[in-house]
Order: C-alpha cells, then sequence, then structure tokens
C-alpha cells in the first residue's frame, strides 16, 4: 500500500488509564519526530521521511454508544494500527471495537501491538492472537476454527515510566519500518550507523569544546598568574617608593624596613627582586659591596639615568657626571647640589668632549650643526666666560693638571690652547696614513709637553 493513499500514517488505539495513555502519547511524539536516515531515505526514495500524521483519541468514548464517525473514518485513513497493550485493555470495549473495525478494513497484518504492562496472554487482546477459520469436518458440518497467531509487537516494559521511555525510543523502529514496508533489520542497521555518527560528532564537538575550554583555562591561569605577578610587582615598587620617601624624611630604619620588604616578602607573599628595591635598600643602609672591599656610602647624588663617566677637579671640590640619559651635570660636592645640568641637544659625546680646566673651571663642546659648533667654557658656578667657534668634526677635549692649557683633537690634527685668552699657542698635523690614538693624552707635571699617541691607519 503506498502511503500517498492515507490521511494517518498510523491510527494509536489505547486504553485511557494513566500508565496506557503516557505511552500512547510518547509514542505519538516519537513517531511524528522522528527523522528517516538520510542513506535510507535515499535507498527507498523516500519523499516524506518526516512522520506528522499520526491519530490518538484524546478523549474515552461512551461505552453505549458505537463507534463515532471521525474514529471510522481515521481508521479508513490510516495505513497501521497501534495498539497499546496492558492488562487493562481487555476493559475497553471501544479498544476492541477499533480493532475489529480495522481489520475488516485492511485485515491484521498492519496492526503492532506495544507491550507496556503484563504478560502477552493476558495483554494482547484475543482478536490479535487469533483469527477464525471455517472449516469442514470429517462428516461434513460447517465449523469456526480458532487459529493461534503471533502478532507484530514490541515489548517496551520497564519498572517506571522513565525506564518504559527509554525502551520506547529502542524500540522505535520497529513501530516506523512497517509503516513504509521497509526491512526493520536495514533501517536499524542504518538508524545505528546514524546514531553512532551523531554520537561521534557530539564526541568531536565535546572534544572541540574541551580543547577550547582547556585553551580558555590556560590563558585564564596565564592571566591571573600575569596579574597576580604585575600586583607583586606593584606591591615591590610601591613599598621601594615608600623607603625611599622615608629615607628622605630622615627616617632611616623605617626606610630599611620597608626596602629589605620590598625584595624579600610582605604579609606572607613572597616578593620580586627589583631594581628600584635593591637601590631602596642601599640607599637606605648607605653599603656598597665591590669586591674585594665593601664601602659605606656618606653621601648619594641622584642623576636621570646611569652614570656613564664621573671626573673631580683638581681640589676635589666639584664632579662632573654624565649618564645615558645624556645630561653633562656639574655638582658641588660639599653641599651636593647640582650648579649646572647641560642637556642632550647641546653635545655629541659628553665624556671625551667635555673637561675640568683646572681651578678655572669646565669646558664643552655644543654641536649645532655643520656651521654651528663651539667650545664653551663655564666658570666653577656654571657661568658661560667664553665661546669659540670651530670648523673641526669629532673633537675631542683635554685639559692640563693646573688648567693653564686646552687641548682640541680630531682626526687630524692637534690645537693647543692656552687658558688667559684662548687662543691657539700651537698645532700639531697628523701626517697622512696616520691617526691618533684616543683616549691615550696627557700633559706633563710643568705642562711644558704633551704626550699621545698615533698608529698607521
Amino acid at each position: 500500500m503506498d502511503s500517498k493513499n492515507f490521511k494517518y500514517n498510523a491510527f494509536i488505539s489505547y486504553r485511557h488509564s494513566d500508565l496506557d495513555k503516557y505511552v500512547a502519547e510518547n509514542l505519538h511524539r516519537l513517531i511524528e519526530t522522528y527523522k528517516m536516515p538520510a542513506s535510507v531515505v535515499e535507498k527507498y526514495k523516500i519523499t516524506d521521511n518526516n512522520f506528522r500524521r499520526v491519530f490518538r483519541d484524546q478523549e474515552e468514548l461512551p461505552l453505549s454508544s458505537n463507534l463515532e464517525n471521525p474514529i471510522i473514518e481515521a481508521l479508513k485513513e490510516s495505513k497501521y494500527l497501534i495498539v497499546i497493550c496492558s492488562p487493562r485493555l481487555k476493559e475497553s470495549k471501544w479498544c476492541k471495537k477499533e480493532i475489529e473495525s480495522y481489520i475488516k478494513m485492511h485485515g491484521r497484518n498492519s496492526i503492532l501491538c506495544v507491550l507496556v504492562e503484563g504478560e502477552p496472554d493476558e495483554s494482547f487482546p484475543e482478536i490479535l492472537r487469533y483469527h477464525e477459520e471455517n472449516i469442514i469436518t470429517k462428516t461434513g458440518k460447517k465449523r469456526i476454527k480458532k487459529i493461534p497467531c503471533e502478532p507484530l509487537a514490541m515489548d517496551v516494559r520497564g519498572k517506571d515510566k522513565k525506564e518504559i521511555r527509554a525502551n520506547l525510543k529502542k524500540e522505535l523502529i520497529r513501530a516506523i519500518a512497517p509503516m513504509y514496508n521497509l526491512d526493520y533489520d536495514d533501517i536499524k542497521r542504518r538508524h545505528e550507523e546514524r546514531e553512532l555518527k551523531r554520537k561521534a560528532n557530539i564526541f568531536k564537538i565535546i572534544a572541540i569544546a574541551s580543547c577550547i575550554f582547556a585553551i580558555y583555562s590556560f590563558m585564564l591561569f596565564s592571566k591571573i598568574y600575569s596579574s597576580n605577578k604585575q600586583l607583586k610587582y606593584d606591591q615591590s615598587m610601591n613599598l621601594a617608593s615608600e623607603a625611599s620617601s622615608l629615607y628622605n624624611n630622615d627616617n632611616r630604619d623605617g626606610a630599611i624596613e620597608k626596602a629589605y620588604q620590598s625584595v624579600t616578602s610582605y604579609n606572607g607573599n613572597s616578593l620580586p627582586v627589583t631594581a628600584k628595591g635593591i637601590y631602596t635598600l642601599t640607599q637606605s643602609l648607605g653599603v656598597y659591596n665591590v669586591q674585594p672591599s665593601t664601602y659605606s656610602a656618606i653621601s648619594q647624588l641622584e642623576t636621570k639615568g646611569v652614570i656613564d663617566s664621573i671626573r673631580k677637579d683638581i681640589e676635589g671640590k666639584y664632579l662632573l657626571s654624565t649618564d645615558n640619559s645624556g645630561e653633562l651635570v656639574l655638582w658641588n660636592l660639599e653641599n651636593e647640589k647640582r650648579i649646572k645640568t647641560i642637556k642632550k641637544d647641546s653635545y655629541v659625546d659628553l665624556e671625551e668632549q667635555s673637561t675640568f680646566i683646572g681651578k678655572k673651571g669646565f669646558a664643552y663642546i655644543v654641536d649645532n650643526g655643520v656651521f654651528d659648533k663651539k667650545i664653551v667654557v663655564d666658570n666653577l658656578e656654571g657661568k658661560t666666560i667664553k665661546e669659540i667657534k670651530i670648523k673641526e668634526y669629532g673633537c675631542s677635549l683635554n685639559a692640563s693638571d693646573n688648567g693653564k692649557y686646552l687641548e682640541v683633537y680630531d682626526y687630524e690634527k692637534i690645537d693647543i690652547y692656552e687658558t688667559e685668552n684662548y687662543t691657539v699657542v700651537d698645532t700639531y698635523n697628523v701626517p697622512k696614513g696616520m691617526k691618533i690614538i684616543t683616549n691615550n693624552h696627557y700633559f706633563d707635571e710643568k705642562e711644558e709637553n704633551l704626550i699621545f699617541a698615533i698608529k698607521s691607519i
């Protein structure tokens, strides 16, 4: 029979008791929502692979009347009859009438018994366990004989409703396969293949989700670890700042305590060792371990960057310092104050292009471009007393100890200036093929000779 000739794929007949009704409702829903495996649809060329045409009477019919017209019509238009079987089924005359009517209309080959409770002998209707045949006895008389038959059935019995519903899902194909004249074993195998693929896909999704969760957890852990590390770093820096503030306010003991905490632990939490923490601890203790001796500081001069070079004047009262931030600073060592700071844009190489000139002051080179180079001489109060324009490129400065002469040298020559009027008193031109070795220039004690080295290029 072609399913297109029927309005309904199935008619569900059941006794309106609690369990029977529960099974009927769930079976109705499962059939209507079942999705046929794609391989079965393709093989059997099924065009309607969603079962959405199931008739189930919602109300118990009156016991005193015949089957109503809607029920009769539904039975006529149903390809299949599903009977929910339990010991209570025998109590329903209307279920019996529905079965009888269906057999008269379509025969008994399209009936499925669903056993929900009890044993088959007490739950299956007698009309489905036997069929009648007219036989002729040996004496020639006609007699009706009951012949046992085994109806198509599915067993969904369970200890509770939850187990029964699970069994319904497992046995569902037994109800669906006959509706479309499909081979049960074939559709079951394909259904199981689909379930395996579905579970495999679920497993893949779970695996991917697990990987994503693992990655997310790792990132979250890394973020928490980084945040915790940053918090500890910030705590160390804050303690170091507190130590520095206490030190500046002459609270040396408090400064030592905070500085020590900044490089060890605070409130039971270990803290990272930072340069600032070590510096403030060193500053507070005033002790420097420079192998093979240990020095105790009596004072400290704060520079913007890391020190590159330090020079003191002949009497040890003044200091010239250069650092990697690009500052040249003249210090007064008696009061530990800055006298003058020359910024980075005023020089090229501070270490070689600055020098003390005895007790008279100090000199440095200002390079503002090709046509604007000069030597600036300041006194020890930081005031400019002389500016000398020069043309040389890459000049370096060197003065005698008592400041009588100032040497200005580049790659090609050396000029010697006397420091009364800052005029050139001697010049040495480097021979071709030779060059001056820098950082090896010395005036003798009498300030009569300049000693330096040259070498072949």
